[in-house]
């Protein structure tokens, strides 16, 4: 088994991190709840690394055990997940992909302040697809979709090999309220990427990065349904074995409108500043728009949520890329039983230097699932996952793959 627990140096960030988000639940809360959760699953892939000119088919079998927790009081709120996603393919050592991560969110909310965190720790390759995680959770976007740092991946379908990762995510965050109407906000994030042995490439084709976030803003309730908003932010990205930096500057505004109880929608937009500094000469200054979009509803029957997004990311090879990524989840129930759900996700990074060794791609992501729910701890899932990576001025790979899989999800334990 090729997965591995934190080493000693990451736990420092952690633990602390952890305990100080324990504490205060565990003086005001009477019980925690845990959801257990395990499925297994056979799948065939006909082009598993998603190479343009060497496919390799291969089939195999996924065991993802999950763990989720949650504690609330009345002032505070605690959800974290412990996640493992163990993958087989016999025959095809490249192919193993291990990943696990450990995830919290915590808030408390004061008389005028809200406080809350969001921490991250994660192992996954750069084999991995967008839908390889998605939780089952469909938060509303108070907690948007694009916020999630397992799913902000700006390389996704760049590699045909295997090379071991993990990544350090901690935003904590603060709100406080001027008068019933107006509240102002500010916040923190910190990200760390870093690589594992990766003979099967260029040597020094990947390196290790830090990403650094300050942003403020402040909000306006122009009606009971309906917060105007304003944020500046601040980030830089920096490589620091080849002495690479990028500083980002933005400033958005915007709105969130709650259509009605159960129709969310929210749109920041706005201008950016990008200066970069990146081996080999390459440097510059570029302008542009970013934009972040957010969309959430449900029925008895259907759940929707999704996002579009432009932003400025740094990639594996320290250079920053301008990307634009949308992505759609949609869940249907066709009977008290059997569910329908479509989840599809678009692509699109550029390199904002000129240096032309990274060319503009797109990547698409579609893959559509049926479950059946056989008893209340035991359903079947098939799907049918379709990606496709094309390189501006290359060859595309496309890769088919199908799943069928069994989960066992118990009743929840209830610790007092």
């Amino acid at each position: 088994m090729s997965y591995r627990w934190p080493d000693r140096g990451a736990w420092p960030a952690v633990a602390p991190l952890v305990l100080a988000l324990l504490a205060p639940a565990a003086a005001t809360a009477s019980e925690w709840v845990l959801g257990p959760r395990v499925s297994v699953s056979g799948t065939y892939d006909d082009n598993v690394t998603l190479n343009a000119t060497d496919q390799t088919s291969a089939s195999g079998v996924v065991v993802a055990p999950e763990l989720l927790l949650r504690r609330n009081t009345e002032i505070t709120r605690l959800d974290g997940r412990i996640a493992l996603r163990l993958a087989r393919y016999p025959g095809q050592d490249l192919a193993d992909r291990d990943e696990g991560r450990f995830d919290v969110r915590a808030r408390r909310r004061g008389e005028r302040s809200t406080w809350g965190i969001n921490a991250l720790y994660r192992q996954d390759t750069t084999l991995r697809a967008a839908f390889d995680d998605i939780s089952a959770d469909e938060p509303g976007l108070d907690e948007p979709i694009a916020d999630d740092p397992a799913l902000d991946d700006p390389d996704l379908g760049v590699f045909n090999v295997r090379v071991r990762r993990s990544r350090l995510d901690l935003s904590p965050r603060w709100e406080y309220a001027l008068d019933p109407r107006t509240s102002v906000n500010a916040g923190y994030r910190f990200q760390s990427l870093s690589y594992g042995d990766h003979e099967a490439l260029d040597e020094g084709a990947l390196r290790d990065s830090e990403r650094h976030r300050l942003h403020t803003g402040m909000a306006y309730a122009l009606t009971e349904r309906t917060r105007l908003t304003g944020t500046l932010m601040v980030e830089r990205l920096r490589v620091d074995d080849l002495d690479a930096q990028t500083d980002n500057y933005e400033l958005r505004a915007g709105f969130r409108h709650d259509l009605r109880e159960t129709l969310e929608a929210s749109l920041e937009a706005g201008v950016r500043r990008t200066e970069f500094d990146v081996p080999e000469g390459d440097e510059g200054t570029s302008t542009g728009w970013v934009m972040d979009s957010g969309l959430a509803y449900r029925t008895d029957l259907m759940r929707i949520r999704g996002f579009l997004r432009r932003t400025v990311q740094q990639s594996f090879d320290g250079r920053a890329l301008e990307t634009d990524r949308a992505e759609v989840r949609v869940s249907r129930d066709l009977t008290s039983k059997l569910e329908m759900v479509l989840g599809a996700h678009v692509l699109r990074a550029e390199a904002l230097s000129v240096d032309g060794t990274q060319p503009a791609r797109n990547y698409y992501e579609v893959e559509p699932q049926l479950r059946w729910s056989m008893t209340e701890e035991w359903s079947l899932a098939s799907s049918v996952r379709y990606r496709r990576n094309k390189p501006e001025n290359g060859e595309a790979a496309e890769s088919r793959a199908l799943f069928l899989g069994v989960t066992y999800e118990p009743r929840v334990i209830t610790l007092r």
